[in-house]
């Protein structure tokens, strides 16, 4: 039962951990494309 139970947690948990870290990645990315737009201008 407990480990039915941690098998779903888990899970999320990595989830959770995937779509923070693709989130930073994607903000830094936005960022230095603003400043080469900035530069460019």
């Amino acid at each position: 039962m407990l480990a039915a139970q941690q098998a779903p947690i888990g899970a999320n948990i990595c989830t959770a951990r995937a779509i923070t870290t693709m989130g930073r990645k994607f903000r830094s990315r936005r960022r230095i494309k603003n400043h080469l737009f900035d530069r460019a201008k």
